[in-house]
């Protein structure tokens, strides 16, 4: 049961310190169960169809045995444990750190795009199909984050930075690189083949484009209830 207990070991500091006095994450919780349910909804079908296509796959030696369309329920329990301790590192970061201001410019993010859309015109006649489906959600993620102001995407990419320390963990365990054969593998046919350790590395933009979005529904959300509750006051 290695996968559930690094699910346990994930959730446990968000879940113990939820109702952080100074965070109140608690507040967050519908909000946030919204978000996570819409976006990891399209993550799960993603999932369960390059689960059925042999992109990547699992190893039965470390799950329950539980499955839903032949995914382990580990792997659906990741899109709500991973999320919602990702989300609690950035509110927690926000809240102590706050940055006010920042330089950055949005013309870079025009510039990605742009190389983004060479890079998948380049990558798909290659067949790898894992590359050519994260190009395509970090296209749409940085999309999403044109409007915001500098500060608050400053924020959300500092928060990326930190959680990368925690991701590196989790990733490097589900890859193999502490037991002899992988919770999670990958079939390198269908990606570019660089690892960064046992990661591969279309696993990095993969968490950006979960959790950028996770946070950015949260927060229409959020100050959509905040609104209503001024009209009302």
């Amino acid at each position: 049961m290695l996968y559930l207990y690094l699910l346990i070991f994930t959730l446990f500091v968000p879940l113990l310190l939820t109702w952080d006095k100074k965070v109140k994450f608690y507040k967050q919780l519908k909000s946030l169960s919204i978000s996570i349910f819409i976006v990891s909804f399209i993550f799960i079908i993603w999932d369960i169809f390059f689960t059925k296509y042999s992109v990547w796959g699992f190893n039965n030696d470390y799950l329950l045995g539980l499955s839903f369309f032949k995914l382990p329920i580990e792997e659906i329990l990741f899109f709500i444990v991973v999320p919602y301790s990702c989300v609690f590192i950035h509110d927690t970061l926000n809240t102590y750190w706050p940055i006010r201001a920042s330089k950055i410019n949005k013309k870079v993010f025009i510039v990605l795009l742009v190389v983004l859309n060479v890079w998948l015109v380049t990558i798909y006649s290659k067949e790898t199909y894992y590359t050519t489906s994260v190009t395509i959600s970090l296209f749409v993620t940085i999309i999403l984050l044109l409007p915001l102001k500098s500060h608050d995407i400053a924020a959300l990419f500092r928060s990326y930075v930190i959680v990368l320390v925690p991701f590196l963990f989790v990733n490097s365990v589900l890859t193999g690189f502490f037991t002899e054969t992988p919770i999670v593998w990958y079939n390198d046919t269908n990606n570019l083949g660089v690892r960064i350790g046992t990661i591969p590395l279309e696993d990095f933009i993969y968490n950006f484009s979960l959790i950028v979005p996770i946070i950015l529904i949260r927060d229409m959300f959020h100050n959509k209830k905040k609104c209503r509750s001024l009209v009302k006051i």
